[in-house]
């Protein structure tokens, strides 16, 4: 029997999982119709898009994935052409210290001083100028307490009196 590989060769380069009629499909129930390379990339594919705040080789001629076990403090070496890459920049890796780091701590010091904090759920930077505690991220639209960090509802009274009923 052959099977045509389009399909998930098409994820591959899509960068998308492979679907049928809405549903990701796994691709283990047709191992034994691929070669091992078409697995081995759907599978990398699937790796990539589930690692948060991925980086890519600086190098324009390659921007490949850098997967986590190649990345060290903020130098990431490509596994392609092994091109070292800063991952706070992402430009070429620089000897000479990043100026987007000194750029983020300057920014983490401000951020620690003026109280401001990171919604629990999206990490979006909030600054609480007045009102109640209750929070809506303008990112992701989650709702949480600015004092417990907990989600929200109705009943939440973070160390307030519950209302006499």
């Amino acid at each position: 029997m052959r099977i045509s590989t389009g399909g998930i060769e098409a994820a591959c380069k899509n960068k998308a999982p492979f679907k049928c009629c809405g549903d990701s499909i796994e691709i283990a129930r047709f191992k034994q119709f691929l070669s091992d390379e078409i697995i081995l990339n759907y599978n990398e594919m699937l790796r990539e898009k589930a690692t948060p705040n991925p980086r890519y080789c600086s190098k324009s001629q390659c921007s490949a994935w850098i997967p986590p076990e190649c990345i060290t403090g903020s130098l990431g070496t490509c596994p392609k052409c092994e091109t070292r890459t800063c991952t706070l920049c992402n430009q070429r890796h620089h000897q000479e210290g990043c100026v987007q780091d000194k750029v983020d701590s300057a920014f983490w010091s401000l951020f620690t001083e003026q109280g401001w904090k990171r919604c629990p759920n999206c990490g979006h930077s909030i600054e609480k100028t007045g009102g109640c505690r209750h929070m809506i991220c303008a990112g992701c639209k989650y709702q949480w307490c600015w004092k417990c960090e907990q989600p929200w509802d109705n009943s939440h009274f973070c160390g307030r009196p519950a209302p006499i009923t």
